[in-house]
């Protein structure tokens, strides 16, 4: 057992001073990239740590007064210049740093070379340049190869000013075949040019695209550029020339392998003359660059090919379109003059890594004449009337325009030159035009410029119409304008609508009979006439009798109560209950819990004017004294206004039978309905009642509240024992 404790340990201590070894061998080897190392204004980078050793620390000095401890920052640099970076990885073991001279470059609209040659370039592609070479060797700077990321470097000297040119036939080659060169001015927005080559060495690794535009440049300028030629993996960095294929790897005809738009911003260099082994070099055959009406905008371009000699043989036969890149050109709202020139880029040549060749003016040269853009302007020949309006429009447009966009500010448009038009609603319209030839010119916007008067006054609906109706009503209005905004108002009273009546804003709910009347007005003050419908919701009233005594002696008195009932749906309006009390029965009082009750004494007529009667039940009381015996039949009248259908058959009535005092006979009571009708020996009327107010139940609820808390008290002593 204790051998194998030993055994264990020793294994441990083993393993421990291993790993101390291994550990000990690790220092770290800082490096980093950008994803972006150039860019105009502020530019705003993140950098990656790509060291190995696994280094735990790292600090980062970004050239501008700024450090970072982060594994992976970014920064943004906010002031023009090339800023040198460097990243020192740290761990426990030790450290190394990684500097890059010129490693973030912040560039403005209008940079100029200080020199013709011996300087680098930044390319206007997304990606980039195709070749980065921060290993390149050179003849210049004393051996010192001047790398600057993402840039391509002009050599001192120079490669000849013949072997790499501009030309419209891939066969022919400038300054090796007989003719006057290659020159093309054309004004032609898209086309097509070759870049031929025919260098001592028989390969150019990448061919760069230089666009120079004179002029101030349009906001929406662009062009599109592609290309076609050889790719191959290019030689080591070097001082030497292989003039030979046999090296090469990886050689392929790639369609298309450059396919992007560029635009105003990608123009970062500003002066009249290009980088060339000569000083103050035009940038096209013929430019007087010291001629202050120049004034070009640059940019460099990478076509991610490259080309072969004539004649070479690839993989067994000639090279494909004998070996020349195709470029083709599209450009949109180019207003001025473009001139086109091509450097060779070489990994390995005798001037070292760069451009030491570029195309010569006096062999070839193709430059596109750009078209003025249109001015839009446009007049019509009226610009006011009343509805229908039509309307002519011309085109005054300057730089001859070939196409036109009209909008009429109604939602129409036309693609004539002058078209006409007719406005059939009222209002205000902006009316556009754009006009284009081979560019985009300016849009002509005239706002306000048509106005159509509304002369017609809109007209209105409802969507329930007049009538009688068993339940209530939802009233929608619908007003129809030629402008469309027309505001509608109404009254449900009976009165007339004025703009100073409720505004519609939705369905109105008509519960009871109600005149319905409505307007509507639009935004020029054009009224409709107005509209009424009269609904008639039906109510359903009726009326019961019951008496407090129900066998009245002469000399009773006796309370009769009439409860007039409203089932609805609607509300019953303007309800008049009227009851002419008999002879031989004399009136004591009334009094009801909703309106006004009248007695008139000379034709003994009780009136009880109830308004209104919403569902429910109002009650009258009235107090009659017997003078005589005999049968009275007590049956009122009522009238409502509106639509109550089954109104007469719902009127009960009571028949009271009143005997003397010492009769023995047994008077019967009822409550029902009928017209019967009894006459009495008039009696003397003894009191007279005008308006009397509501009754009130007080007494009676507090009488009942009393009686609740005595029982609950004795509910709650109960409970004690």
């Amino acid at each position: 057992m204790h051998k194998n404790v030993i055994f264990l340990v020793l294994i441990c201590a083993t393993v421990v001073m291993f790993s101390g070894a291994v550990s000990a061998a690790d220092v770290p080897s800082a490096n980093f990239t950008a994803d972006k190392y150039w860019g105009v204004n502020n530019v705003t980078t993140h950098f990656t740590d790509t060291s190995t050793g696994n280094p735990t620390n790292w600090n980062w000095n970004f050239g501008d007064g700024i450090t970072s401890t982060e594994q992976n920052p970014t920064h943004t640099y906010s002031a023009l210049g090339s800023y040198n970076v460097s990243l020192t990885a740290i761990n426990s073991v030790g450290s190394s740093t990684k500097s890059i001279s010129k490693c973030i470059n912040v560039l403005n609209n209008s940079n100029v070379f200080t020199s013709s040659n011996g300087v680098t370039f930044f390319v206007a592609n997304d990606a980039g340049v195709k070749y980065d070479m921060p290993n390149g060797v050179t003849n210049d700077n004393g051996g010192v190869y001047p790398y600057i990321p993402q840039t391509y470097y002009i050599c001192k000297g120079g490669g000849g000013t013949a072997p790499i040119q501009l030309s419209t036939d891939p066969n022919y080659v400038p300054g090796l075949d007989s003719g006057p060169g290659s020159y093309t001015n054309n004004d032609n927005q898209t086309g097509t040019f070759y870049i031929v080559f025919r260098g001592g060495v028989v390969h150019l690794d990448d061919a760069i695209l230089m666009l120079a535009v004179n002029g101030t440049i349009a906001d929406d300028f662009s062009v599109t550029i592609t290309s076609t030629g050889y790719t191959y993996t290019p030689p080591a960095p070097g001082l030497s020339s292989d003039r030979t294929t046999a090296n090469l790897q990886n050689i392929t005809y790639v369609t298309n392998a450059l396919n992007e738009t560029f635009y105003k911003s990608d123009f970062i260099y500003e002066q009249n003359w290009r980088p060339y082994n000569q000083v103050n070099y035009p940038i096209y055959n013929g430019e007087n660059v010291s001629d202050p009406n120049n004034d070009f905008h640059l940019m460099f371009i990478d076509l991610d090919v490259g080309a072969f000699f004539r004649g070479t043989i690839i993989n067994g036969t000639s090279a494909l379109n004998y070996g020349a890149i195709t470029v083709t050109y599209a450009f949109h709202n180019l207003e001025n003059f473009a001139a086109f020139a091509t450097y060779g880029w070489f990994s390995s040549c005798n001037w070292g890594t760069g451009i030491p060749q570029a195309s010569y003016n006096g062999l070839c040269g193709y430059n596109v004449i750009g078209t003025p853009r249109p001015g839009s302007d446009f007049t019509a020949n009226a610009t006011s009337g009343n509805n229908s309006l039509d309307v002519k429009f011309t085109d005054n447009s300057t730089n001859n325009p070939t196409s036109w966009s009209w909008d009429f500010g109604d939602g129409i448009t036309s693609t004539e030159q002058n078209p006409t038009h007719t406005y059939t609603k009222a209002g205000n319209y902006t009316v556009k035009l754009t006009t284009s030839n081979a560019n985009v010119g300016n849009t002509e916007i005239k706002t306000g410029y048509i106005t159509v008067l509304d002369t017609v006054a809109p007209t209105i609906v409802a969507n329930v119409t007049s009538g009688n109706y068993d339940v209530a009503q939802n009233v929608a209005l619908n007003a129809t304008d030629d402008g469309g905004n027309a505001t509608i108002y109404y009254t449900t009273d009976g009165t007339d609508p004025t703009i100073s009546s409720p505004v519609y804003t939705g369905p109105i709910n008509i519960t009871s009979t109600t005149t319905l009347k409505f307007i509507a007005v639009d935004a020029a003050g054009n009224q409709s006439p107005i509209q009424s419908e009269t609904y008639n919701i039906k109510s359903d009233v009726s009326v019961a009798v019951t008496a407090s005594k129900s066998n009245p002696q002469v000399g009773d008195n006796v309370t009769y109560t009439f409860k007039v009932s409203n089932n609805g749906p609607g509300v019953a309006k303007d309800v008049v209950y009227t009851y002419v009390i008999p002879e031989g029965l004399e009136y004591l009082g009334a009094t009801v819990d909703q309106g006004t009750v009248l007695y008139n004494a000379t034709t003994r007529t009780l009136t009880w004017n109830l308004g209104n009667v919403a569902v429910g039940d109002p009650y009258l009381w009235l107090n009659l004294h017997v003078l005589s015996a005999g049968t009275y039949n007590l049956q009122p009248t009522i009238r409502v206004s509106g639509y109550n259908p089954e109104l007469d058959g719902n009127v009960g009535s009571l028949i009271v039978n009143a005997v003397s005092a010492d009769s023995n006979v047994v008077s019967g009571s009822g409550n029902g309905s009928g017209n019967g009708t009894a006459t009495v020996n008039a009696a003397t009327v003894t009191k007279t009642m005008n308006t009397v107010p509501m009754q009130s139940t007080g007494a009676p609820l507090t009488g009942l509240v009393s009686a609740l808390l005595l029982i609950g008290s004795g509910l709650a002593l109960s409970r004690k024992k």
